[in-house]
């Protein structure tokens, strides 16, 4: 199930929005915060626990829409008075198939790293960033 719509912005639960990271165990206290508060909050703990969430290859842990959906099954597993509607499908994973081969033009390395785009839900790549010296292409 969803949230129901009327706090799927800025109105907040009743309750706030709690969230235990899967992963890390990081428990996210119910606060008097909406959904769109807490959604960054989720996002920057995961960049700062790359040993347990890898951006390059789980971006969708990263992708502002996917963390909703999660917050909101956690939410809605809990307290279900406050959801309604079709059920949570997960997003499709996105695959990198490829990396360019050639080196950097900086350092001479060949391992890159994916770009994805921060406005289409990180469901295409941009660039890429050598991970040897950081230097974008």
């Amino acid at each position: 199930m969803r949230l129901l719509p009327q706090f799927q912005g800025t109105r907040i639960p009743p309750g706030g929005c709690p969230f235990v990271d899967p992963r890390t165990g990081m428990k996210f206290e119910p606060t008097v915060v909406d959904i769109n508060y807490r959604i960054p909050q989720v996002i920057r703990h995961r960049l700062a626990n790359q040993n347990k969430y890898n951006p390059t290859t789980e971006p969708q842990f990263f992708d502002f829409e996917s963390v909703r959906l999660e917050i909101e099954q956690q939410l809605c597993d809990k307290r279900p008075e406050i959801c309604g509607g079709n059920p949570i499908f997960n997003r499709p994973k996105v695959n990198i198939l490829s990396t360019p081969t050639e080196a950097c033009t900086k350092c001479g390395a060949t391992d890159w790293k994916a770009i994805l785009c921060p406005t289409c839900s990180r469901m295409r790549v941009t660039g890429y960033t050598c991970n040897q010296c950081g230097n974008k292409v």
